[in-house]
């Protein structure tokens, strides 16, 4: 029974089904961001995306002073994008993360007219 156990536990790792301890995380970093702009900041939704990584896509809900923060974001460049509870665009911007472990800060102004 113990080698049955084990032999399955092996069929995970091989499927990729369970987690190595050895597996080494993807480079990544972290953005902290805020909303600058006139109207309702919080509860807006920030959208990012990598150039690098097709398949990220970070979101992020701004608190009540505008803040947010994505985690474990690929390194290059991040595209943002501001999205209302209408889900209408209110601004768009651009960042790069260069190193594993970087904090990259970031502004995203609430376009006029929005």
């Amino acid at each position: 029974m113990r080698r049955l156990t084990r032999c399955a536990a092996m069929l995970l790792v091989l499927l990729g089904l369970a987690p190595l301890g050895a597996r080494a995380a993807a480079p990544s970093g972290t953005v902290t961001g805020a909303v600058r702009g006139n109207g309702t900041i919080a509860g807006l939704t920030v959208v990012a995306s990598s150039k690098a990584n097709s398949r990220y896509t970070g979101t992020a809900t701004t608190d009540a002073e505008g803040a947010f923060t994505l985690s474990e974001v690929p390194l290059g460049v991040v595209q943002f994008k501001l999205y209302d509870a209408e889900h209408r665009l209110l601004g768009e911007g651009e960042g790069e993360l260069q190193h594993d472990g970087e904090v990259l800060s970031v502004v995203l102004q609430i376009e006029p007219g929005h």
